[in-house]
């Protein structure tokens, strides 16, 4: 039988942005439907609107109040219960995981051996459309190097339905909070026992995507935050795999649709996910980028 993997996420305005990610994972889910089922998931806030660009790219919808932001990501998990799901993946509304990383979930369910660990990515690619001197808008952040060294960053965290049902599928406390979330599934696993397994996403071929605004990333930079960085050429082979993630209509959104912030949070980098302080240490060259948007765009029968 085939394994059943709910991808849990909301959404808060970006509307075209949202479209746009949410048609090319309801395209996903036609070429693994073979091999896995998925099942798409979505808490939105903004009534018809959201429902609306939900249901158009066939995924479940939740209204739900956008803030308590831990409740709001709650109800997802719950109903991924009721579906039943094998596992879940957490995703923003802005992230984009190829092919490859839901089979390599779907292979860790049917492995006797990982069909009861979680699993996360050390590092993450940020395409954006920032104005700055020393940062392309394409770029790969490694992971930690602080304290959390080797834990994975929030996006496309993997749970087996065997993890859940043991620690309780709303993994976020019930007590209301809007910042600190990846913070508070880890803090509850290891209560009970339970280690995030953390890999590169290279190890399988994965690419994850966090699309931001530059205002978005521009909040999270400065002097301070910037540090030396070298000019190692990225994998220009992965994007040639991965020709069927629509860079170029990505690009455009992204110039003309800003990032809103959530209505309780103040913009400044304190109270922004922290695996984003440090997203300069290992920057992708702004020529290998540009090389980079050519491949993926003359070699749309490759993958």
């Amino acid at each position: 039988m085939k394994k059943k993997i709910c991808i849990v996420t909301t959404m808060w305005k970006r509307h075209r942005l949202t479209n746009l990610i949410f048609k090319y994972y309801k395209e996903v889910k036609k070429r693994l439907a073979s091999q896995v089922t998925l099942e798409f998931i979505v808490s939105g806030s903004e009534g018809k609107v959201s429902e609306k660009i939900a249901k158009d790219n066939g995924f479940h919808y939740l209204e739900k109040d956008n803030y308590p932001l831990n409740l709001k990501w709650n109800a997802g998990l719950l109903k991924a219960k009721e579906l039943n799901g094998d596992g879940i993946v957490i995703i923003g509304s802005d992230d984009i995981l190829n092919d490859e990383i839901f089979l390599f979930f779907k292979d860790r369910l049917e492995d006797p051996k990982y069909n009861n660990r979680p699993v996360g990515f050390k590092d993450i690619y940020f395409l954006s459309d920032i104005k700055h001197p020393k940062i392309p808008k394409f770029l790969h952040w490694p992971g930690y190097t602080n304290y959390r060294k080797g834990d994975t960053a929030g996006a496309g965290r993997f749970f087996p339905k065997k993890v859940l049902d043991k620690v309780g599928w709303g993994l976020y406390k019930s007590r209301p909070q809007n910042i600190h979330l990846d913070g508070i599934i880890t803090t509850k696993l290891k209560k009970y026992g339970v280690i995030i397994d953390a890999i590169k996403l290279q190890s399988i071929n994965g690419l994850m995507i966090d699309i931001k605004s530059g205002f978005n990333l521009s909040t999270l930079l400065s002097k301070n935050n910037i540090p030396k960085f070298g000019t190692k050429r990225g994998n220009m082979e992965l994007f040639k795999k991965n020709s069927y993630i629509p860079f170029n209509e990505i690009k455009e959104i992204i110039k003309t649709e800003p990032q809103h912030p959530h209505p309780f949070r103040n913009s400044s980098p304190g109270e922004i996910d922290k695996f984003k302080y440090n997203i300069v240490q290992k920057l992708v060259p702004r020529n290998d980028i540009n090389n980079s948007f050519k491949l993926v765009t003359t070699n749309k029968n490759s993958k």
